[in-house]
């Protein structure tokens, strides 16, 4: 890719990308901002890359959808490469202007067609104003006269940020197309001063809008930013350009209304690209004779407008628009940049040297883990660059990046898999001490990890002046990266005046080990040494460590013995549970259907010995089985009432008899009135 701009260059141009004034958002170029042929620039990023569909969003016109909208301007393709950048990782961005349109009804007066009308286009960072005239009158097959082409001449001037100056009428030099700028009014008693431009220029319109053309011609205070400037405020001329345009009616109807249209328009000095508007309607009037709403689509190299229109003041004869107004809305074509690639290789190539360079553990210890560094970096190189750069390059900029990497990683493979295994010398292999257990590579392993925070706790000043020492030595393999974690230790004590006591550390390393497990641990361990005959405070702590680690893997099987098989109960429990819900969910089923059964044979024969007895028996049937249900039931009854009287009758004998007898008794020596001398008689209550 030659001529391809250095990777400072192109890291600018991906931070103005999401910052830039232009037309388009993202901007992938932000270089072509302000050239010449910014068009033919763009298509020089992409490469041929580009893709456009004109066929999307003809008919939908302002209700055309986000997807059509970047399948027609070049984000999304439909075919290779699929994508281009944009949409939907971002918004579409819009550029859109009100327009308002007012027929000259003097010219018109009594015609069945507007002969000129004034046109004012009002957007978010200028104005455009000027008129049309009819230049060929067509005729319908009725007879109807109507415009067939016109001829449009519009100013085009930049809007002030800040505050406006008007100038006066006479400030404007070129009434059409001029550049420079003149004084202002000779006096407030010239009538130029209380004219504006669009007045002057358009006598006989009603400009009832109001608007920067209202003050035009004007000139731009903003705010100085010199300190060495006495003056608080800088005056700038807008800019200012002229448009064109030129019309002709495509077709019209019976009724000499021109229902498709088309226009070209250009500017008089060719700095923009001319533009192609075709337009359609959407809604005649109840005669036919005027269209009441039109559709317009816009195309340009640069880019694609949509517009729509309605007619807010239709004219008395029914013929023609007095006044109409328009929402145009537009936005830039895409244009992928291929030159992205290069910063994001140059990215991939350097991100191991950050990572390095921020793990450095030489002096002070690393800043993050060489571990954790190549992770954030894998997620950049396969998340965060492709989504980044494929935004404002495409899947063409991917691509690029994938064929430059790709043979270097096919490559590295091949060198991995087929590489011959080192030679080694015999005397070494003679020489070199049996391998040792897995075990004792892990705790191997755990006492390198501890010399290591061993080391790192000491001054500053040992570490440097060993590691320099070590660094002068000779020999490469005594260098102090080629050193273990213990032989620096061992530099950085002899630096320091202080002997090593092995022993002693290695007692202090495996005690810490035997105090890191629980004391339910330790307690079995020492249960389990003393049954076999081992005394636990003789043992050095190194034995110490190995008991409470196969305790340690012991309970540690127990306890998943012991999940599992509470699981596998459960699951037993709950197995047998849902069998007996569903044999008992069965026998329902089963007992529903017997019934069923029974009460089906019930009604069955009932009806067939009604039809063989008639009706009348039936009757007497069923009231004499009521019957006897009633007297079943009161005999029910009365057996209930007796058994409950012989149940009551051993506490009638034992308490009402005995208080019968004691009152009978005192009845009896009792003295009645009028029977004084009368012998008492014996009175038995039974």
């Amino acid at each position: 890719m030659s001529g391809m701009a250095s990777p400072p260059i192109l890291l600018f141009m991906l931070v103005c990308a999401a910052h830039t004034l232009a037309e388009v958002y993202p901007d992938p170029a932000p270089d072509c901002v302000g050239k010449q042929d910014e068009v033919g620039c763009r298509e020089a990023r992409a490469g041929g890359w580009q893709c456009r569909d004109p066929s999307a969003c003809r008919q939908d016109g302002l209700k055309c959808s986000d997807s059509d909208v970047a399948r027609r301007i070049g984000m999304s393709c439909s075919g290779w490469p699929g994508y281009n950048g944009g949409y939907p990782i971002s918004k579409i961005h819009w550029d859109s202007e009100n327009e308002y349109y007012e027929c000259d009804t003097v010219a018109s007066q009594n015609s069945t067609y507007c002969r000129q009308w004034l046109t004012i286009e009002d957007g978010d960072d200028e104005w455009e104003a000027g008129s049309c005239w009819c230049t060929h009158v067509h005729a319908s097959k009725i007879g109807r006269q109507y415009c067939g082409n016109w001829s449009c001449l519009q100013l085009e001037v930049e809007k002030c940020y800040e505050v406006y100056r008007p100038l006066g009428i006479r400030a404007w030099r070129d009434e059409w197309g001029g550049t420079g700028w003149a004084r202002g009014c000779d006096g407030a008693d010239d009538p130029m001063c209380n004219l504006t431009w669009i007045e002057a220029q358009f006598p006989g319109y009603n400009v009832s809008r109001r608007g920067a053309w209202s003050v035009f011609p004007y000139t731009c205070l903003k705010k100085s930013t010199s300190r060495h400037s006495s003056y608080r405020w800088r005056e700038e001329a807008p800019h200012v350009e002229t448009e064109k345009a030129d019309c002709g009616c495509l077709e019209a109807n019976s009724m000499g209304a021109c229902v498709r249209w088309y226009c070209r328009e250009y500017d008089d000095a060719g700095l923009h690209d001319v533009e192609h508007e075709y337009y359609d309607a959407t809604q005649l009037s109840s005669s036919g004779s005027r269209v009441d709403a039109w559709r317009g689509d816009i195309d340009s190299r640069g880019e694609f407008e949509m517009s729509e229109c309605i007619c807010t003041v239709p004219s008395a004869n029914d013929m023609l628009c007095e006044k109409w107004e328009c929402f145009e809305k537009g936005t830039a074509y895409f244009f992928p940049n291929l030159w992205w690639s290069a910063l994001h290789v140059t990215l991939i190539i350097l991100g191991p040297v950050f990572v390095f360079a921020l793990a450095d553990e030489e002096t002070s210890g690393p800043v993050i883990p060489v571990e954790c560094g190549f992770c954030c970096y894998g997620l950049f190189v396969l998340f965060a660059y492709p989504i980044l750069f494929v935004w404002v390059g495409g899947i063409g900029e991917l691509v690029i990046v994938i064929s430059i990497f790709a043979p270097c990683l096919c490559c590295l493979c091949v060198g991995v898999i087929y590489a011959e295994p080192e030679e080694k010398d015999e005397d070494e292999e003679e020489t070199k001490a049996p391998s040792p257990t897995k075990e004792r590579d892990y705790d191997e392993i755990m006492m390198h990890l501890w010399y290591k925070e061993k080391l790192f706790k000491l001054d500053k000043e040992i570490r440097t002046a060993a590691m320099i020492e070590a660094n002068n030595r000779d020999a490469p393999d005594a260098r102090w990266d080629r050193m273990t974690w213990e032989a620096r230790y061992d530099l950085c004590m002899s630096k320091k005046g202080e002997s090593r006591d092995k022993a002693a550390e290695v007692k202090e390393f495996y005690e810490e080990r035997v105090n890191e497990f629980d004391v339910e641990v330790r307690t079995a361990a020492m249960a389990e040494a003393k049954a076999l005959g081992e005394m636990w405070d003789t043992m050095t702590y190194k034995d110490q460590y190995y008991w409470c680690k196969v305790a340690a893997e012991k309970a540690a099987a127990e306890t998943a013995a012991e999940t599992a098989a509470a699981k596998k109960a459960a699951a037993e429990k709950a197995a047998a549970e849902k069998a007996a819900d569903d044999k008992k969910a069965e026998v329902e089923k089963m007992r529903a259907v017997l019934m069923a059964a029974e009460k089906t044979a019930a009604e069955k024969a009932a009806a067939e010995k009604a039809s063989s007895q008639g009706v009348l028996p039936v009757v007497l049937g069923h009231y004499l089985s009521q019957s006897k249900s009633r007297l079943s039931r009161t005999k029910s009854r009365l057996t209930q009432t007796g058994s409950r009287l012989a149940e009551s009758l051993p506490v009638v004998q034992a308490v009402a008899l005995p208080m019968a007898r004691s009152a009978s008794d005192r009845f009896r020596t009792a003295k009645r009135p009028g029977e004084l001398n009368a012998s008492t008689k014996d009175i038995n209550f039974a």
